[in-house]
Formats: structure tokens, C-alpha cells, sequence
């Protein structure tokens, strides 16, 4: 099978399977057409990327790495919902842009660790944290927490100590401080919806999971890039198994663009290191 190919065939059967369940209950085909239409967009960019023969610079990483903290800070300032912020605000489109921003840092993080700059790599881990804890996203937060986990096991430095520690504090009180928002029905309770209709459709849905996480965890992943491929794959597995927890979105199942684009970015970066 062509690498290309892999980012939309993995979270294919996902974006499939939630939007046969928008159907079934009735969701406005204008809300579930738009996940379909943007796995084709984002796929297509992702595969692109993948078959093209480049290196992310130093440089490159550095301007990178600056945008996204600033398009996550940028949501501290956006309208929020009873006290959340975590949407920014591009015209029409909302982006939940943690989804997009903090999978991209983690491989920031991981090419800065391997290239000696660890004091960004904490200023980023300390920066990404406190955003997430000030949103506030307890998901997103225990995510991020998670997926750092290799990255101590291969870093066992006082810093990295530090850094995790600190992460476990914040992720602890932001499941104690959750939001009151309520759910909606097509993005954070459509597993609930789902399983209500027929349990067949719980299978489906963990076989729909297990296709989306095959890309980080298959064994023929280069043994250099184990550890980021590793991490996000710890990443987008903490945000599943978080929404049976609190009302949180449904990676790729439910409704929601920003989980679409932060997941091909992932997958696009470990198949294009993939020997």
C-alpha cells in the first residue's frame, strides 16, 4: 500500500461510520457532509506531504512551533461558551484548535528534544499546559500529559521530572474544575446515541478506533521516530477513552474539523518517517 494513501484510509471507516449514525438520527446532512468533505481535502494535502522529499528545518520548526502557541493562546481571547475557550474563530469556521495545535507541538517537541534545545522543549510544555489549563480542557490536557510519557522514558532528567509532575498536578485539578457545558448530541454524545440505536454499532466503532491508531503503534514504524509515533498514538488514544469520562468530542466519529486536520498532520509526519 502506497504511505500517501494511509492518513485517509486510516480515520476513513471513523469519519464513515459517525456520519452514518448523523444520518440515521436525522443531523442535517450540511453538518456530517462537512466531515467527509474536509477527510478528502486534508487527506489529499496529507498524502502530498508524505511523497514529497523534504525536511522540517530548524527554522522552519521554530516558525511553526510560534504559530500554533499563538493560535492556541489565541483562544483565551475569543468568545467563549460559559466560561470555555477553546474555539478561534476563522470567518464562518470554528476550530477546537487544540485538536490542531497540540498534536503539531508534540512533533515540535520531539525534533527540539532530539536536537539538544531542551529549555524550549520545557518552555513549550510548561506554555501548552497552563493554555489548556486556563481553557480549560481536562480531555486535552490529560491528552497532552499522556502522549509525554516516552518522551520522559528516553529524557530521565530533573527538568523532564519536573515537567511531568507539573503536568499531572494541572491534569488532576482540571478534571476536579470541569466545564458545565452541555453536550451536543451529534459531537460529544453521538457513542451514547449509537449504542442506544444498536450495540453492533459499538463494534464498529472499535474497530473504526483500532484503524485509527494502527498508524502509531504498527511494529515496522522506524525505530528513530518510535518515540513521537509512540506519543501521539498515546495522544489520540487518551482522547477517545476521555469522552467516556465527561462530555468531550468524539475524535473523527462526531462532528468537528479540527480533530480531522490535527489527526492527518499526526499520521502524515509518522508515515513520511517511516522506513
Amino acid at each position: 500500500m502506497k504511505r500517501q494513501f494511509i492518513p485517509f484510509l486510516s480515520a476513513l471507516p471513523s469519519v464513515l461510520s459517525g456520519s452514518l449514525i448523523m444520518y440515521i438520527c436525522g443531523t442535517s446532512i450540511n453538518i456530517y457532509i462537512q466531515n467527509i468533505i474536509y477527510l478528502i481535502l486534508f487527506s489529499a494535502l496529507a498524502g502530498t506531504y508524505i511523497s514529497k522529499k523534504f525536511v522540517i528545518k530548524q527554522s522552519v520548526c521554530y516558525l511553526i512551533t510560534v504559530i500554533n502557541i499563538l493560535l492556541l493562546f489565541s483562544s483565551l481571547i475569543f468568545n467563549g461558551i460559559s466560561g470555555v475557550h477553546r474555539w478561534v474563530n476563522i470567518g464562518p469556521i470554528a476550530l477546537n484548535i487544540a485538536f490542531i495545535a497540540v498534536p503539531i507541538l508534540l512533533i515540535c517537541i520531539y525534533i527540539f528534544s532530539n536536537s539538544g534545545h531542551l529549555q524550549t522543549c520545557y518552555s513549550l510544555i510548561l506554555s501548552i499546559a497552563v493554555i489548556l489549563f486556563l481553557q480549560p480542557d481536562a480531555s486535552m490536557l490529560t491528552a497532552f500529559f499522556m502522549a509525554l510519557i516516552p518522551f520522559y522514558r528516553s529524557n530521565r532528567n530533573k527538568f523532564w521530572k519536573y515537567s511531568w509532575i507539573l503536568l499531572l498536578i494541572l491534569s488532576g485539578v482540571s478534571w476536579i474544575r470541569t466545564d458545565t457545558l452541555e453536550p451536543v448530541s451529534y459531537v460529544e454524545d453521538i457513542l451514547i446515541i449509537a449504542i442506544n440505536i444498536s450495540w453492533g454499532y459499538l463494534f464498529c466503532f472499535l474497530f473504526s478506533f483500532g484503524v485509527l491508531l494502527w498508524p502509531f503503534f504498527k511494529r515496522n514504524n522506524c525505530k528513530q521516530y518510535r518515540e513521537i509515533s509512540t506519543s501521539l498514538g498515546l495522544f489520540f488514544l487518551c482522547l477517545i477513552v476521555s469522552t467516556l469520562f465527561g462530555n468531550f468530542p468524539v475524535p473523527l466519529i462526531g462532528y468537528g474539523i479540527s480533530p480531522i486536520i490535527g489527526y492527518l498532520a499526526s499520521v502524515s509526519y509518522v508515515e513520511k518517517n517511516r522506513t
